[in-house]
């Protein structure tokens, strides 16, 4: 019902990955003409953040972003941050302000509803363009959504998003792995890594890395069964943490990342769960690709990232911002 990563990206001995290894050159070598041919990148008179990852699919930018952006108003670092991205699915090249009021899912996609909800929020596929709408609105400081691959705008401080669990997958380059480019060339323009979930850390660097976990606004009482569904990087996240709240999970589907849902899709599912008593429950990024009508009908579980040493990471943002 719906794509998910191939499960050869993370088996380390696949003949179809080492088949698609010509591929994999291809496009690095398109992805290294596109950057040589990039041009001098904007330098925003706003300090800039830039939050990213190297594994294509969710590694929890979303979520990272938005603790950020809460961790400067919250520290008084930030009296007006934005959030700028490329609005991802929606038909608006921007530079846009994205207003929830007038904009759909179609018009800027499913991330930039969500920040939005949390803080200002400006699509451009052009992200120097955005920057500049940033400086024109009064805004003190950008933080980039999925900004590493991006050599339009000068970074002050970039981040790596990791997802312990996933990791790197194969370590291979798409289509044969799971990676946007190497290791190697992403921790060059890294000043530090955010490592979500209690798995192993996959590889080694001197770069610091800031623990961190998605945990729930609040524990839910479930009082009653619960049929999930999900279209991001990796639902079984989401499966997982509707667990943990000690939700009894009786049924899963899965869609494509960023999948944008129709009555008919929906309509079975609620089938079902009226069925079998339960309760339907999706995420807060699949809620905004959900038809209006039957928003009201499926419940969602808030989740926010928390730093497990924010002290740290705090000095590190003071020292970078204020350089």
């Amino acid at each position: 019902m719906g794509l998910k990563a191939p499960s050869f990206w993370f088996d380390g001995n696949s003949a179809l990955a080492k088949a698609l290894m010509p591929f994999s050159c291809l496009y690095q070598t398109g992805a290294k003409i596109h950057r040589q041919y990039a041009g001098t990148p904007y330098k925003s008179t706003l300090p800039v953040i830039c939050v990213g990852n190297i594994v294509s699919g969710g590694a929890g930018k979303t979520p990272a972003v938005q603790a950020l952006v809460k961790l400067l108003k919250d520290k008084n670092m930030s009296v007006n941050p934005v959030i700028l991205l490329r609005g991802y699915g929606g038909k608006l090249a921007g530079p846009s302000l994205v207003a929830p009021q007038a904009h759909s899912v179609k018009d800027v996609g499913d991330e930039a509803l969500l920040h939005a909800k949390h803080s200002q929020t400006i699509i451009s596929r052009k992200r120097n363009l955005g920057a500049q709408l940033a400086e024109l609105g009064g805004n003190d400081i950008i933080v980039m959504d999925d900004g590493l691959q991006n050599n339009s705008l000068q970074k002050d401080i970039s981040f790596l998003v990791v997802d312990t669990a996933q990791g790197l997958g194969n370590g291979k380059l798409i289509p044969a792995g799971p990676l946007r480019e190497s290791l190697t060339q992403a921790l060059e323009k890294t000043d530090a890594v955010i490592a979500l979930g209690a798995a192993p850390f996959p590889f080694e660097t001197d770069k610091p890395v800031f623990k961190a976990q998605i945990e729930p606004v609040q524990n839910p009482e479930f009082d009653r069964p619960v049929i999930a569904f999900a279209g991001i990087g990796r639902p079984e996240k989401f499966f997982d943490s509707l667990k943990d709240c000690g939700a009894d999970v009786i049924a899963t589907h899965y869609f494509a990342d960023h999948h944008l849902y129709r009555d008919k899709e929906i309509a079975p599912l609620l089938d079902q769960a009226q069925k079998a008593g339960a309760a339907l429950y999706t995420t807060e990024k699949d809620e905004t690709r959900l038809p209006l009508p039957l928003r009201e009908r499926v419940q969602t579980l808030p989740v926010w990232l928390v730093f497990e040493d924010e002290p740290a990471l705090l000095d590190l943002l003071g020292a970078r911002l204020h350089s």
